[in-house]
């Protein structure tokens, strides 16, 4: 069992929006609220340091790239000289579409959304889901989350071509700049306290593809970065994080590819024991003071 003495903390948006069925983004009064009780409680490292010191310390790391990131989190971490970690989706960098889980939230919560029996074939299964009410609507949701998770871009995109024309005109259309832009990159990229990772270039379930597409995705979303940022990137994340998303060919892609270090989604410390290739991060929610502070001791073993 790993024992250690630094956790990793996972965020992913620090926004005040309102349909978050993933739980993502963490209100900015309360994202305030953390890094205070950081500051009252541990040492925030940058992640190259995490499970290096004796003393119980923390890491930050954001998932995605989202624009918030750069714009609302960056300059509230700045204020609390807190280093971060900065996991980017290459290919969403600058770019004008909004990705598939947030256009099936749209689809699925929209309020305009008609009533009516879905039916659509996912992968090798048929897919049927009442939509009738507001249970049956978040039931379409994740059915089609899970399902829709480990295949390919093209194939979410021919599903999900499939389910908006059954569910009717949305009332909105997912915002288009959800992920930072060249220049919100280089910014991050120019300050000493933050550091650029490795997201892979279009967010697949890496487990799920095989060898060659984990390469090109490692490969390339670091070849990409360093364009962008003109530094080297080490660190990388694997998308979703879980049991599922990654397997020991993932890691020795990562490890051929050259990243150091490399996160998941599981709690846990980090120690000297920690493989650096599957370091653990606590996935922190839009939790109130005491909440994350019950949680932090928690993950810290206090």
């Amino acid at each position: 069992m790993t024992t250690g003495s630094g956790v990793v903390l996972l965020y992913h948006r620090v926004a005040d929006i309102g349909m978050d069925p993933q739980e993502i983004a963490v209100g900015t009064a309360n994202f305030h609220e953390h890094l205070e009780i950081l500051r009252e409680s541990v040492p925030v490292v940058p992640l190259r340091e995490i499970g290096t010191h004796a003393a119980r310390h923390v890491a930050i790391t954001f998932d995605d790239g989202y624009r918030d990131n750069a714009v609302t989190a960056a300059p509230m971490l700045k204020s609390f000289d807190s280093p971060a970690t900065f996991f980017v989706i290459a290919g969403s960098v600058g770019g004008a579409a909004a990705p598939w889980w947030a256009r099936l939230e749209t689809f699925c919560f929209s309020p305009s959304m008609e009533a009516r029996n879905i039916e659509l074939d996912v992968g090798d299964s048929k897919l049927w889901v009442d939509s009738r009410s507001r249970p049956a609507r978040e039931r379409l949701y994740w059915a089609l989350y899970w399902r829709l998770r480990p295949l390919s871009l093209s194939q979410i995109d021919e599903v999900l071509a499939v389910l908006s024309p059954q569910l009717g005109p949305t009332s909105e259309l997912p915002a288009d700049n959800l992920f930072v832009n060249a220049g919100d990159l280089a910014k991050l990229a120019t300050d000493e306290l933050f550091e650029i990772g490795s997201h892979t270039v279009n967010h697949p379930l890496l487990a799920s593809q095989p060898r060659d597409i984990q390469e090109k995705e490692l490969n390339d979303s670091r070849r990409i970065l360093e364009g962008l940022i003109g530094t080297r990137v080490q660190s990388l994340s694997y998308p979703y994080g879980g049991p599922d998303a990654f397997d020991e060919t993932t890691v020795e892609v990562a490890r051929s590819a050259g990243y150091r270090y490399a996160c998941i989604v599981r709690d846990g410390l980090v120690g000297g024991d920690t493989d650096p290739l599957r370091i653990p991060r606590c996935a922190v929610r839009d939790w109130d003071r005491r909440e994350f502070e019950r949680r932090l001791h928690r993950w810290l073993g206090e």
